[in-house]
C-alpha cells in the first residue's frame, strides 16, 4: 500500500496552539489569568489529512487555496520529498484557528477558540487547471476535503470535479465538514464513497440510523458507498451490498481533534481494500496528544 500517489483537493487550515498556566482570578473582573508556557502552530483541516498520508508513506499532490500572509507562507513553504503543492493564492486572511489552552491541577482546558479567514471561491481557471492536474498525474485516488472554506461551495463544479475524475477511472472519496451548519453531503454524490459521522449523517438524512437499514438508505440518498465514523464506538461502512463494522478502541483520548481528518487519511491509504479495524486504531492513536497530532506507525502499539 506504501507509495499509493493521492491527490488532496481541500481547505487548508493553520492550527494555531496557544499554551499557558492557571495563576488565579482577576481581581476587578471574573477573568481567567494565566502564564503564557508556549504556541506551535501545525496543519489542519485537509492539510492533516495530507499530513497523515505522507506518515503512511503515500505520494501526495496538495491542490489548496491560501493566501500570501504570514500564515499563508507556512503553507505555500511547505516542504516534504513526496509532497507537491499547487495552490491558489489570495490577497484575503488564511484560515486560522487559535486554541488557548490553560493547565490547572494537571488538566489541560481548552479555554477560547478563536477562528479566521476568507472563504475562496474556486474558480473555472483553477478548475480547469485541476482538470489538467488530474489528467497529467492520474492519481490512485482523489480526495476531496471540504472544510466550508469556499473550494466546494458550488454543487456544479464539485459535481465536475467528481464525473472527471470517475471518467478517468480514478475513485474518488468525499467528506465535508458540517460542525454547527447544514450538511451539504449532496454536493459529494455520486463520489466512490463518501465519508462522514454520526451527526453528519443525520443531518443528511434525517431518519438516518446506524443499521444496516439506515445505511443503505444513505447509500441510495448519495449514490455512493457510505462510511459513517461514531468515535470511540468505532466506523461502519457500506458498499451497496456488504455492511461492514468495527467497534473501535478505547482510549485514554487527551484532544480529539484531527482524529476524523486521520481517519479519513487511513481509508485512502486502505482503498483497495479498506481496512476498518486499521483505520479505527489510526484515528484512536492521534489522539494521545494534543492538538492536530499525527500519529506514527509505532504508536499503534499504544491501542488495544
Amino acid at each position: 500500500m506504501n507509495n499509493k500517489k493521492i491527490l488532496v483537493i481541500g481547505d487548508c487550515i493553520i492550527d494555531h496552539d496557544v499554551f499557558s498556566d492557571c495563576i488565579g482570578l482577576s481581581l476587578e473582573t471574573p477573568t481567567m489569568k494565566s502564564r503564557f508556557v508556549k504556541e506551535k502552530y501545525s496543519f489542519g483541516g485537509a492539510a492533516n489529512v495530507v499530513n497523515n498520508l505522507l506518515v503512511l508513506g503515500c505520494e501526495v499532490t496538495f491542490v489548496t487555496a491560501t493566501s500570501v500572509d504570514e500564515f499563508g507562507k507556512k503553507v505555500s513553504n511547505w516542504s516534504h520529498p513526496n509532497l507537491k503543492i499547487n495552490t491558489l493564492l489570495h490577497q484575503d486572511q488564511c484560515s486560522v484557528k487559535s486554541r488557548f489552552w490553560i493547565s490547572r491541577s494537571d488538566i489541560l482546558y481548552k479555554y477560547l477558540q478563536v477562528n479566521r479567514g476568507t472563504p475562496t471561491e474556486l474558480t473555472e481557471p483553477y478548475l480547469e487547471n485541476i482538470f489538467s492536474l488530474i489528467s497529467d498525474t492520474l492519481p490512485d485516488v482523489v480526495l476531496l476535503v471540504d472544510y466550508r472554506n469556499g473550494i466546494f461551495d458550488r454543487e456544479d463544479k464539485t459535481q465536475s470535479l467528481i464525473e472527471h475524475c470517475k471518467s478517468r477511472n480514478i475513485n474518488v472519496i468525499s467528506s465535508s465538514q458540517s460542525s454547527d451548519r447544514s450538511s451539504r453531503y449532496d454536493y459529494f454524490r455520486n463520489s466512490n464513497l463518501v465519508c462522514m459521522n454520526e451527526h453528519e449523517a443525520r443531518g443528511t438524512l434525517s431518519e438516518f440510523t446506524s443499521d444496516i437499514s439506515g445505511m443503505a438508505k444513505l447509500c441510495k440518498y448519495l449514490n455512493s458507498p457510505v462510511c459513517v465514523t461514531r468515535g470511540p464506538s468505532g466506523a461502519i461502512l457500506y458498499d451497496g451490498e456488504v455492511f461492514y463494522e468495527h467497534s473501535g478502541f478505547s482510549t485514554d483520548a487527551v484532544d480529539t481533534t484531527g482524529a476524523g481528518d486521520s481517519f479519513l487519511a487511513a481509508i485512502a491509504y486502505t482503498v483497495d481494500n479498506i481496512d476498518l479495524e486499521f483505520c479505527n486504531k489510526w484515528a484512536a492513536a492521534s489522539t494521545l496528544k494534543v492538538g492536530t497530532h499525527v500519529p506514527m506507525k509505532e504508536d499503534l502499539n499504544e491501542i488495544n
